[in-house]
């Protein structure tokens, strides 16, 4: 052997030492976690349990024993991590000495698990996950106890993405929703209403019965009190599972059923007042002399000197008066409105008959009413004025429903 070829091999030898020491060294200086995933309850080993260290990138899955092992852990106190599913997330601290082995045992607990909703479509039963339709949900029950609400347009108002909610102005009007936009001039802009898998009539106007100059609409005679979920369709979706009259959307109402167990009673009630606190605008009147009884402004007639006249020179103002018929006690036709309901719930039953009954009266005024001097003129001539006239803008509502689920058998049901 030359000696340049002795003195070569000498070198890489010297290299691999150097290498292997440096490599002895590192894991000289890092430790390990080992121990046992069991069940709280049982003592028996959960395998396959995720294990890792908090805050780190490093972990590892226990073996068929329930045992795991993570290694190249920097010396330190870290909290270590247990998941598994079926099982609650299990933490414990452990501290890493360089070069030992630490033992950290964690018992995991059962909790249940939760599953994946279920909507029920046209199509059948899908996943959530799996439903490629926007729907939006709102849960009635829920908003009905916590909010001050009145009607169905209540319930949709700021609740579901995308749906405009155009409230009546008087009391009993229509609401009209828009869950895609005013798509047409001509045609009806309404969503369909699905109630219990039952489609309705909602069209606003499509009654006969007029309300204070307004018309209603029959989704309205639905109370948010007996509704427990409302979903909201939207897109071309809607219209593949509910048919072309659905191109506007579709509202699915789910109402609330009796579940088995005691008879539960539940009563509520609202009370309230209306105050119009719009500011409507002051009326003026121009009075002039025109030298001529046609041309003379009088209190029996309709002569003015109008602005453009003014400004024209066809007539010259004498004097200005101002009069607002809102602001007038004796000649406004608004004053305080007040609202009342009451009603009666009960649920129960067994599990092979369950029922629900629902049952409310609501009185509302409104604002409207005869002004002052219109009375005391009745009054002073003997006549007097009937109950639907004391209040032009009054709803007066009686609602009752009830259902039942007979079990016939294990696959046989009426409901």
């Amino acid at each position: 052997m030359s000696t340049r070829l002795f003195l070569r091999s000498l070198a890489r030898a010297t290299l691999l030492g150097a290498f292997a020491f440096c490599s002895l060294d590192a894991q000289s200086s890092q430790g390990s976690i080992t121990g046992h995933v069991t069940d709280a309850a049982t003592g028996q080993p959960i395998p396959s349990a995720q294990v890792n260290v908090v805050n780190t990138s490093i972990g590892a899955l226990t073996n068929d024993q329930g045992q795991y092992t993570i290694r190249g852990v920097t010396p330190g106190i870290y909290t270590v991590r247990a998941l598994r599913v079926g099982f609650a997330e299990q933490r414990g601290a452990a501290r890493v000495t360089a070069g030992q082995a630490t033992t950290l045992d964690l018992a995991m607990k059962a909790v249940a698990v939760t599953l994946n909703p279920v909507v029920t479509t046209a199509t059948g039963e899908q996943r959530r996950v799996e439903v490629g339709n926007s729907i939006a949900q709102v849960n009635a029950a829920n908003v009905v106890e916590t909010r001050a609400i009145t009607g169905m347009g209540d319930l949709l108002t700021a609740r579901a993405p995308g749906v405009q909610v155009v409230p009546g102005t008087q009391i009993g009007a229509g609401t009209r929703v828009r869950i895609r936009g005013t798509s047409s001039l001509s045609l009806s802009n309404d969503p369909i209403y699905i109630v219990d898998g039952i489609r309705v009539e909602s069209t606003t106007g499509s009654s006969s019965v007029s309300v204070g100059g307004t018309t209603a609409a029959r989704v309205n005679d639905l109370n948010p009190e007996e509704i427990e979920s409302i979903e909201v369709v939207r897109g071309p979706s809607a219209a593949t599972l509910y048919g072309t009259n659905a191109a506007n959307g579709v509202i699915v109402i789910t109402t609330k059923r009796g579940v088995a167990g005691k008879p539960q009673f539940t009563y509520f009630t609202e009370q309230g007042a209306h105050v119009d606190q719009n500011q409507y605008p002051t009326a003026y009147r121009g009075w002039r002399n025109g030298g001529t009884v046609a041309t003379t402004s009088t209190s029996s007639n309709t002569v003015q000197c109008f602005l453009s006249q003014v400004a024209a020179g066809a007539c010259v103002q004498d004097s200005v008066t101002s009069y607002n018929l809102y602001n007038d006690p004796e000649s406004t036709p608004n004053g305080v409105g007040y609202r009342q309901l009451h009603g009666l719930q009960v649920g129960g039953g067994s599990e092979v008959l369950r029922y629900f009954l629902h049952g409310e009266w609501e009185n509302d005024n409104g604002v409207l009413k005869v002004p002052e001097f219109d009375q005391r003129y009745l009054a002073a001539r003997d006549r007097a004025l009937r109950d639907e006239e004391q209040s032009p803008n009054h709803l007066d509502r009686i609602t009752t429903r009830a259902n039942f689920n007979l079990a016939l058998s294990p696959n046989a049901d009426v409901a």
